[in-house]
């Protein structure tokens, strides 16, 4: 029976036209959004930059040895002594008076000084761009390279080669000596969190709205009489939950589909397989949300006749909802390793908010994760069970607001 009644409410959904095109319409948004971040971000290669792209380097004769470090990778040209500065003048000028889709990005230097005391020359604009340091890096790897072939008396062996390289590019690791936040630490991972708490909210207020609305109507009319006659009214509760969860679900489902596919599409920088598993988890905590929010909304509807009474018994449950909102939103990213924050985020309800984002910005240990899971699904039954006997004891009463001691009061026997 429960079956056949989500079945039922989830169909009504289904054949609805407004909610055909609210979930069409949202995706195809969600996608274009991508496509618009490619359009304007395009991803740009990123060369080397032991190797940087299109270098030309001038070499003074008095630092003549040096060449040969570079004939293989470059273009080397040899110029008298003191002519460095105005070589680079020379270059800059042709390349600028070449046409615009013609001109390349070479980057000029200059060896000037003498050996042991080498100067590099460059010009201001290649300073200011990205490569300027590779370019310089590049030079001084030359440098040092003919500089241990002459000390040893022989030409470097690829190893040998290899492993100056591998010392001369050491790989730099910032660390973090004063307060940062999470949000510019991880922003990525905070905009994962922000749509999963998002599309929570969004779900439970479509949902719970259908819920209501549908328990409310039912009473009102006194069809619910007539349904009650052949169901218990807590599996006609259950089976409205299901079937109208079941269709919120699907619809975010399909949003978060476009969503990672929207990044994916952006060429954004992101690891792939760890935002896929944010993705992921941010659904399994939107399952979790929905049912707990909805069974309480979808009990306490039962206590009103009127849609317009709807507001006074949903009110407490939304307002209720915006705390953990509110606090994944400030207090996470604010202080994640906070005793605070690794608290409330394993109360059922609050976890659902807050393990998203707590997730996304990184750093939850495991079995905070697997604790907070384990809570929040096993508080569904006691909120289901809560809902079932507001919604039995209130179901049947017409006219005033019942009220909460009559709702959460001992059932009749004829009941």
């Amino acid at each position: 029976m429960v079956a056949l009644i989500a079945k039922r409410e989830f169909s009504v959904l289904f054949n609805s036209k407004a909610h055909r095109i609210v979930v069409i319409g949202l995706a195809a948004l969600i996608l274009v959004a991508g496509i618009v971040l490619r359009i304007v971000n395009p991803a740009e290669s990123v060369d080397s930059p032991s190797t940087p792209p299109r270098v030309a380097v001038a070499v003074e004769e008095q630092m003549g040895e040096y060449s040969s470090a570079f004939a293989d990778v470059t273009a080397v040209t040899a110029i008298p002594q003191g002519e460095s500065e105005q070589w680079i003048k020379e270059q800059v000028a042709a390349q600028k008076n070449k046409e615009s889709e013609d001109a390349d990005d070479t980057i000029f230097l200059a060896l000037a000084g003498a050996p042991g005391t080498p100067l590099i020359y460059t010009s201001l604009s290649t300073m200011e761009s990205a490569l300027a340091g590779a370019g310089s890096n590049f030079i001084s790897q030359g440098i040092v390279k003919t500089d241990v072939e002459k000390m040893l008396g022989a030409t470097l062996t690829s190893a040998q080669q290899a492993q100056l390289d591998q010392a001369l590019n050491a790989t730099i690791v910032p660390v973090q000596t004063g307060k940062t936040s999470a949000i510019e630490a991880n922003p990525i991972g905070y905009l994962v969190g922000t749509f999963a708490l998002m599309m929570l909210f969004f779900a439970v207020v479509i949902g719970t709205s259908a819920i209501s609305q549908g328990v409310v109507e039912e009473k009102s009319s006194r069809v619910v009489e007539i349904l009650v006659s052949t169901v218990r009214p807590r599996k006609l509760l259950l089976g409205k939950i299901l079937g109208i969860g079941t269709f919120v679900i699907s619809e975010l489902l399909i949003w978060l589909l476009c969503a990672l596919a929207a990044v994916l599409i952006s060429g954004m920088p992101v690891p792939k397989v760890e935002v896929g598993t944010l993705f992921v988890w941010a659904f399994v905590w939107m399952i979790v949300g929905f049912f707990i929010f909805a069974t309480l909304i979808g009990g306490m509807a039962a206590m009103v006749s009127r849609q317009e009474d709807l507001g006074a018994v949903q009110s407490p449950v939304v307002f209720g909802m915006l705390i953990p909102f509110y606090l994944a939103i400030f207090l996470v990213p604010a202080q994640p390793d906070s005793i605070y924050t690794a608290v409330l985020s394993l109360i059922p309800g609050f976890s659902s908010f807050m393990m998203p984002m707590r997730q996304g910005i990184g750093g939850v240990p495991a079995w905070q994760l697997a604790l907070a899971l384990v809570l929040a699904v096993a508080a569904i039954p006691a909120f289901a069970a809560l809902a079932g006997r507001i919604y039995q004891n209130s179901i049947l009463r017409m006219g005033k607001r019942v009220s909460f001691k009559q709702a959460l009061g001992r059932v009749k026997a004829k009941d």
